[in-house]
């Protein structure tokens, strides 16, 4: 994932936006200042040791195929772990 990727989302949660900001005292704002480990990685950051991550709920759609050869959409739920600004350096 490359920098400007880490910052285009192709989908987007107003739920998930709204628990973000509750939980976060900073006043961080979803998809502007809070990113998944991963995100934060490609654009060049590392998050604090000890720092404890936000918890936000998911959808995935999975895509699998079934024994008569059929492809079939499933929806998982999962959960995402988020890391504000604050909790993040730059990698050196």
């Amino acid at each position: 994932m490359t920098p400007s990727e880490a910052k285009t989302f192709s989908h987007y949660s107003v739920n998930n936006a709204v628990t973000v900001e509750k939980a976060l005292p900073c006043g961080c704002k979803a998809y502007e200042d809070v990113f998944t480990y991963r995100r934060w990685k490609a654009m060049g950051y590392q998050v604090q040791r000890g720092m404890k991550a936000i918890k936000i709920p998911t959808i995935v759609t999975k895509e699998s195929e079934s024994e008569s050869g059929e492809v079939k959409s499933v929806k998982l739920f999962k959960t995402s772990a988020v890391f504000c600004r604050h909790q993040i350096e730059e990698i050196e």
